[in-house]
C-alpha cells in the first residue's frame, strides 16, 4: 500500500513538475513573441523615421538645387548683360577711336583730275566701315573719307564741311540737314539717301549716283551740279530745280582702281548708270505729280 502511495505521489509530482515546466515554457514563449513583436515594431518605426528623414533631405536638396539653379541663371543673365554692355562700350570706344584717327584733307596730297581736284589716299589707308552707325551731329569737316562705307548710317545734322567723300558709299544713309558745303562727292554712291534740307553749296556731285535720293528742300543746289551727277526718275527734287536741259553723257570711269570699301556692288551700278547716261533723264516735276509730292511729304 505504501508503495502505491509513493508511486502515485511520484506520478503526481512528475505531472506537477511537467505542468510547471510547460507553464514556464509557455510564459517564456509569450515573452519571446512579445519581444519579437516589439522589435519588429521598433524596426518599422525606425524605417518610418528613416523614410521621413530621407524625404526631408530630398526636399531640402531640391530646394537647394532650385536656389543654386536660380543663382546660376541670374549669374548667367548678369554675365550676358555685362558682355552686351562691354561689347557696346568696346564698339563705342572703337568707333570713337576710328573717328578721331580719320586723316584730315590737309594731310593728304592734292591732285587734279581735269577740273576736279581730289586728294590721294594716305599711305596704308584702309577705309573704315560705319555701316548703320549712329553718327548724328558728328563733325567730319576737313576729313578725308575716300571710299568710306556709310551705308544706311544715321548722319542727320552731320558736318561734312570741305570733307573728301570721293567714292564713298552713302547708299540709304540719312543725311537730313547735314552740312555738305564744299564737300567732294565725286563718284559717291548716294542711292536712296535722304538729303532733305542739306546744304550743298559748291558741293562737287560729279558722277555722284543720286538714283532714288531725296533732295527735297536741299539748299544751294544748282542745276549745274545735277548735270554733272547721275540720277533717274526716282530722284526727288524741288520743282524750281531746272533739269529740262539735256545733259551730256555721263562718264563714270574712275581715276583710281581701288574697290569701294563695304560696297562691292557699286561698280556694277556705275556701269549700269554709264549705259543710261546718254538718255534723256529729265525727272517728272514734283509740282506736276501729286503722287510724288505725297511721297515727298
Amino acid at each position: 500500500m505504501m508503495i502505491k502511495l509513493l508511486i502515485v505521489g511520484g506520478i503526481i509530482s512528475f505531472l506537477t513538475a511537467l505542468l510547471g515546466v510547460l507553464l514556464a515554457l509557455r510564459i517564456q514563449h509569450r515573452m519571446l513573441s512579445e519581444g519579437l513583436i516589439e522589435r519588429k515594431a521598433w524596426e518599422y518605426a525606425q524605417g518610418g523615421h528613416q523614410l521621413a528623414w530621407e524625404a526631408r533631405q530630398h526636399k531640402h536638396m531640391s530646394e537647394v538645387e532650385q536656389q543654386l539653379t536660380g543663382q546660376v541663371q541670374r549669374i548667367q543673365e548678369e554675365w550676358k548683360q555685362w558682355e552686351v554692355r562691354f561689347n557696346d562700350h568696346s564698339q563705342k570706344l572703337s568707333l570713337e577711336y576710328t573717328l578721331d584717327t580719320l586723316p584730315k584733307v590737309e594731310e593728304t596730297p592734292l591732285a587734279l583730275d581735269g577740273q576736279h581736284h581730289f586728294f590721294h589716299a594716305p599711305a596704308n589707308w584702309r577705309p573704315p566701315t560705319f555701316y548703320q552707325a549712329d553718327l548724328r551731329q558728328r563733325d567730319f569737316s576737313h576729313r578725308f573719307l575716300g571710299q568710306v562705307n556709310f551705308r544706311d548710317a544715321q548722319l542727320a545734322g552731320a558736318n561734312f564741311y570741305m570733307a573728301d567723300l570721293r567714292d564713298a558709299c552713302l547708299a540709304g544713309a540719312n543725311l537730313a540737314g547735314a552740312n555738305l558745303v564744299g564737300t567732294n562727292l565725286i563718284d559717291a554712291d548716294l542711292r536712296g539717301a535722304n538729303l532733305e534740307e542739306t546744304n550743298l553749296l559748291v558741293a562737287d556731285l560729279h558722277r555722284a549716283i543720286l538714283n532714288g535720293a531725296n533732295l527735297l528742300h536741299a539748299r544751294n543746289l544748282t542745276s549745274q551740279q545735277l548735270y554733272d551727277a547721275s540720277y533717274d526718275h526716282t530722284t526727288q527734287l524741288d520743282p524750281e530745280i531746272d533739269i529740262t536741259r539735256k545733259r551730256m553723257p555721263a562718264t563714270l570711269t574712275k581715276n583710281d582702281d581701288q574697290p569701294l570699301a563695304g560696297a562691292a556692288d557699286l561698280q556694277a551700278d556705275k556701269a549700269e548708270n554709264t549705259q543710261t547716261g546718254a538718255l534723256d533723264t529729265a525727272i517728272p516735276r514734283i509740282g506736276q505729280n501729286s503722287t510724288k509730292r505725297a511721297m515727298a511729304g
